[in-house]
């Protein structure tokens, strides 16, 4: 049996997979401002993005499009 996920594309596509499953079970339906901070979290090292996943068990939807948006801030500054 051949593995889903090859190479950097792989874990990157496999990273997507998991971060959009988690967002969609802590606040229900993807709607397109979620499906850009997906994007936006795909980005990150590895760190900054671990760290963002344990914020989210508690933040509220809100709370945690501003941590991203200034996550964002940070990242193009």
């Amino acid at each position: 049996m051949k593995p889903k996920f090859f190479g950097q594309e792989g874990r990157q596509e496999e990273r997507k997979i998991v971060l959009e499953s988690l967002l969609k079970n802590r606040f229900g339906e993807l709607n397109q401002e979620l499906l850009e901070v997906v994007e936006t979290l795909l980005k990150l090292s590895a760190e900054e993005y671990a760290q963002i996943l344990i914020q989210l068990l508690n933040l509220s939807r809100e709370e945690f499009l501003k941590l991203i948006k200034n996550e964002s801030s940070k990242q193009n500054n």
